[in-house]
C-alpha cells in the first residue's frame, strides 16, 4: 500500500504594501491587490497583482516603478505573508527589438503579439505579457526574452530568441 502526499497547501497571511513613492499611498494601492488574506496561496495572484499595481502607478504618472514582493513563509500556521515593495525605477526606453533564430515564422507575426514596440517606455509587465502571447502562438518550443544594454543608459535592447516547433501538421 503506497500513499502519495501532496505538497502542503498554504494560505495568504498578512499582505501589505510599502511604497517609497510618496504620491503612491499604500492604502489606495491595497484596493488593487488580487491577493487576499486567508485565501489559498497562489503565485499567479502575486504576478497579477504586480501587473495591476504597475498599471495603476502608470495611470498616476509613474510609468517606471519596480515592484518586488517580499515573501515570508510561516510553516507553523501554513501561511505566506507578502509585502509588495514599490520603488521608483530609472526611466528606460526600448531601443530595439531583435528576433533571433526565427526561420519560418515571420518576424511580423511575433511583433504583432508584442505589447511593447521600439521607442516605448520599458514596462516589465507588458514584456511578460508579450512573452506569454508569443508562447501562446504554439509555433515555438521555446521563447526567451533577454534585456541587453542599449546605446545609452536609458535604452534597452530586447532580444527575443525563439526555437521553432518541428513541423509536420502545420501548413499554410
Amino acid at each position: 500500500n503506497m500513499s502519495v502526499e501532496e505538497g502542503e497547501l498554504y494560505n495568504f497571511g498578512d499582505i501589505s504594501i510599502e511604497s517609497q513613492i510618496e504620491e503612491l499611498k499604500p492604502e489606495v494601492l491595497e484596493l488593487f491587490l488580487l491577493t487576499q488574506e486567508g485565501a489559498r496561496y497562489d503565485s499567479s495572484a502575486i504576478d497579477d497583482s504586480i501587473e495591476l499595481l504597475t498599471e495603476v502607478a502608470g495611470l498616476r504618472g509613474y510609468a517606471f516603478v519596480d515592484i518586488r514582493p517580499q515573501v515570508r513563509r510561516n510553516r507553523d500556521e501554513r501561511t505566506v505573508d507578502i509585502i509588495f515593495v514599490i520603488n521608483e525605477a530609472p526611466r528606460v526606453y526600448v531601443e530595439e527589438i531583435k528576433i533571433i533564430d526565427n526561420v519560418r515564422t515571420h518576424d511580423k507575426v511575433i511583433r504583432r503579439e508584442m505589447r511593447l514596440v521600439e521607442g516605448d517606455a520599458y514596462n516589465s509587465s507588458k514584456l511578460r505579457r508579450s512573452e506569454i502571447r508569443v508562447q501562446a502562438l504554439q509555433f515555438f518550443r521555446e521563447v526567451n526574452v533577454e534585456q541587453i544594454e542599449g546605446t545609452s543608459e536609458d535604452k534597452t535592447i530586447l532580444e527575443i530568441t525563439v526555437e521553432e516547433q518541428p513541423t509536420g501538421e502545420l501548413s499554410a
